[in-house]
Parts: C-alpha cells; structure tokens; sequence
C-alpha cells in the first residue's frame, strides 16, 4: 500500500485500514475469475459570492465503492454508496447478475499486478481542517475591495479532502489521502446602458493548490479589479494575424486541447493529430511539456484508474514529440510501458493527462509586453471548440480583459474576440515563454503553466460591442 494515515488525520475520511477492510470485503463478495474494488470519499467546502454578497457556504460528502468482476474474459462493474456489510453483499450479488448477461469478451480486459514504487501524495492538515467560517474571512476581503472600487464581485473559494484507494485479486493494493483547494473571482464594471443593454468590463483570476493558505485570493482580486477598471469603453480591432501575449488562463485552456492527441491509445486508432506523423512533428524549441504529478505546484492521486503509478511523462521535449501516455491494455500493444494515465476499467477511451507542466522561459511578463510591437494581451478564453482534429485547429472567443498593445506597451482595452488557430501551427511559433508559472484550475485537472508570447495568431475580429 502507499503512504498511511492515521484515521484522526484524514479529515473525516476512512484511513487506510478501514479501506483496505471495506475493499477485502468487496472483492470476497463475487465468486469471478477475478476483481477489483475501488473505495473514493471526498469532503468538499465551498463558499460562492455573487453580487458583492456570500451567496451560498455548502459542504458535500460522498463516499462510492466500486466493484468490478471479470467473468469469462468479459468485465461487469457495479457501484454503491453503502459501505456497510449489507450493502457489500448486495453489491457482490448484483455483479453476479450482470455476468448472466451475454456480452462480447474483451481480451484485453487484464487486473492490474502490484507496480513500481508510488509518487507521494499531497496532503495538508490545514486545508482539510479548513471551515466555512475561515473562507468567509478571505472572501470579506474581496468583496471590501469591490466595495471600495466600486465594482460587482463573483466567484467561490473551494477546499476538498479526498482519498482513494483499490485493491485487486492480482494482488495490487494502492491508497490516497489528499487535499485540494482552488478559488476563482470575477469583478466587473458597469459602463450603463449600451445599444445591446448594460455595458460592463470584466477582469478575473483563478489559482489552484494542494495548501489553501497558498491561494493568492487577495492578489488575485486586485489583478481582476485592475483589469476591470483599465481603460474606457472597449474598442474594436480589424480582423488579422498578430502578435498575441497569453496569459497562464488562455494557454492552459489551449494545452488540455493539445494533450487530447498524446493518447496513445487514440494514436493507435489513427484517431490524433500525432498519428502516422509523430517524428516529423515540431513545435517551437521554447516549447516542453510535462504530464508530472510529481511536479511541486502539481496535486492528485499517485495512481490512475487502475490502479498504477502515474509517471512523469515528457510528452514534448524543446519543440520535438517525446512520448505518448499509455493505458496498460493500449501499452501492451504498442510494446511500451504503461504511464499509469489509464481510466478504470473497462476503459474503451486509453489514457489521459491530468497533471500538465509547460515548462517556464526566461521572459518576465514586462519583458513579454515590451518585446512586441503590435499585438493582443489575453486574460483567457471560453467556448473553446475543436474545428479541424486533423490539424488540431480550435476556435473561441477571448473573456474578462483584452487588451491592444503598441509599441511595447498596453494602450487600450478591446472588445472580446473570436479567434481560430491551429495549436500545432500556433506552438511551434513561440518566440517567448514566461518565467512565472501559475497553477490552474480547469475542466477538473490542473495545469501549471506560464505566459507565451505567439506571433500571428488569428483574430477574427471583435464581437458586437453592448
């Protein structure tokens, strides 16, 4: 088993005896050809504002037990949220039922054997012990600042203990104890009426860590107010390729798109960008990415769904393709190890990152701003959508602070704006990364990122102005 804690020590969790007694129950409860129990429990606090108001403080617990039982090659998976004898029992008997359904073998279905060592996991005391009345003291201290600044603040602040832990008739037996915190704001500005109804500009932050005392809540507030009040009434810019500056937000959002393709299992199917063309592709040298779980700023489980030690993967190496991520079954036919990045089992879909890392430049983020001549500074982007899988081409719109820069040096605020880019065309014309990584929070992974500079991204215009 990996790292053990004492039961007064998990935050309300089941500690590592009471799992692995809960899962040895589990697995005895199905006479199968073999089995595999996964016990998840989670604690989560969370405290919304809207308005300038706290608007919600909710704390939600859930415990799920897992029971997957292979029959004659073929895999039935069933789930409870009782973890009492009773409801062991009922879940080993339905299992059972499932199997008299007939469905299709599947001969990659294997339970996984004990792996390599595990990566530690991340826990902190504080942020599991961490209340309600705790995060309203941090959320008082933006809605004083968008008080005073007169401006309209959103967001949430959020803190969550988690544990997991599988055990399996192969053998394997892995637990997890962690904390997560992460927190989000938006402060907006109201311009009054326009020509499609209130006016407003926006700026916003988001961070997220394994320590709640490591969210910059207060920094982060006065960045967004900044950007809410920087400049008058937005302004258009024609539509065109040009230098843009992306801020940790908007770059993160682009590399969960770009991750998508370095699944092996997906490379296999000639369903990724990377397929048949691994060796010839490039991205600018500036450009190394990382699936690290290990990585300081990085948080979340030392295993993946069945139960083997994530990896730290190098999926790009200074602009050139490094490795892919591999579930077992999908390793096992392309003749490489597994990366430990696999869903649970029965996985059709093969592996996933979780924990992204681009690795920092030497720019610092005025250098970023004055090293360009004419360009775009984006805070982040939302409706992201994939428009062209073959040549990784996406489209959205850019959100809560756009900004036109010349000659080295922001001169006014633009509407937000659509754009389309191909992210292998747009990561390998890199030409600057920043020096400041961020971690953040998006789409319930977590990425640590710095800013980039691109030139010739596309723009495609502004949206209507309010």
């Amino acid at each position: 088993m990996t790292a053990s804690r004492s039961p007064a020590n998990t935050g309300g969790l089941p500690g590592q005896d009471e799992c692995l007694a809960v899962l040895e129950q589990a697995v005895r409860s199905v006479s199968a050809d073999g089995a595999e129990a996964t016990l998840s429990a989670h604690v989560e606090r969370l405290t919304g504002f809207a308005a300038n108001q706290v608007r919600h403080a909710t704390t939600e617990s859930r415990r799920s037990l897992s029971l997957a039982a292979v029959f004659d090659r073929c895999l039935v998976r069933v789930t409870t949220d009782r973890c009492d004898r009773e409801g062991i029992s009922r879940l080993g008997r339905r299992a059972g039922e499932m199997a008299a359904v007939p469905r299709e073998p599947d001969l990659e279905i294997t339970l996984a054997p004990p792996g390599p060592s595990y990566p530690e996991s991340r826990f902190d005391a504080a942020t599991a012990a961490d209340d309600h009345a705790a995060q309203a003291e941090d959320v008082a201290g933006v809605l004083r600042l968008a008080a005073e600044r007169h401006l309209e603040a959103a967001g949430y602040l959020l803190s969550r203990v988690a544990s997991e832990a599988i055990l399996n008739t192969a053998g394997l037996a892995a637990y997890h104890l962690g904390t997560a915190a992460e927190t989000a704001v938006t402060l907006r500005r109201n311009l009054g009426s326009g020509k499609l109804g209130n006016a407003e500009t926006s700026g916003y932050g988001a961070m997220a860590s394994w320590r709640a005392a490591a969210l910059r809540l207060e920094a982060l507030s006065v960045s967004a107010a900044n950007k809410a009040l920087w400049g008058a009434a937005s302004s258009s810019v024609p539509p065109g390729r040009y230098t843009v500056i992306l801020e940790p937000l908007a770059v993160a959002e682009l590399l969960l798109f770009l991750a998508e393709g370095f699944n092996a299992r997906a490379v296999l199917e000639e369903d990724s960008f990377l397929s048949g063309r691994m060796e010839r592709m490039r991205f600018s040298p500036l450009f190394t990415l990382r699936d690290d779980v290990t990585h300081p700023l990085q948080h979340g489980a030392p295993f993946d769904g069945e139960g083997w030690p994530r990896q730290r993967v190098t999926l790009v190496d200074a602009g050139r393709v490094a490795s892919l991520l591999y579930d077992r079954a999908t390793a096992s036919r392309m003749g490489a190890a597994p990366t430990g990045h696999g869903y649970a089992l029965p996985n059709p879909h093969g592996a996933a990152a979780s924990n992204l890392v681009l690795a920092p430049g030497e720019t610092t983020n005025d250098q970023l701003v004055a090293g360009c001549e004419r360009g775009i500074l984006v805070t982040r982007f939302w409706y992201v959508r994939p428009v062209d899988p073959g040549t990784l081409t996406v489209t959205g719109l850019t959100r809560d602070g756009t900004f036109l820069i010349e000659d080295g040096r922001v001169t006014r605020r633009l509407t937000d704006l659509r754009w389309n880019e191909s992210l292998i065309e747009g990561f390998g014309r890199i030409d600057a990364v920043g020096n400041l990584p961020a971690v953040v929070p998006i789409d319930g992974a977590t990425v640590v990122t710095p800013a980039l500079r691109i030139p010739g991204f596309n723009f495609g215009g502004s949206e209507p102005d309010p």
